[in-house]
This record gives C-alpha cells, structure tokens and sequence, in this order.
C-alpha cells in the first residue's frame, strides 16, 4: 500500500462561467509544495 503522501487527489470545481474556477485552481497550484503536480482541465465552450 502507497503512503497516504503518494495517493493521488482529485478536486473538482463546477458553476457558472466566469466565477473564477480556474484562477482557484491556479492559486491552488501556485501554492503547492515543489515537486508535486496538478492537471487542470478546463473544458470552457465545450458543448
């Protein structure tokens, strides 16, 4: 079993567009710690 430090998180933002999901999740990023990752998807116009 991985440690708890090694299990991959999922968070997921929803709502109107132009609420400021995305510059959430940006000043999520800008926060972590050096050497972990995030993967935005933004699927903005996707119909």
């Amino acid at each position: 079993m991985p440690s708890p430090s090694a299990i991959a998180r999922r968070l997921a933002f929803v709502g109107e567009g132009g609420c400021g999901k995305t510059t959430a999740l940006f000043e999520i990023e800008a926060g972590l710690p050096k050497g972990l990752e995030m993967v935005v998807f933004d699927c903005y116009g996707a119909d």
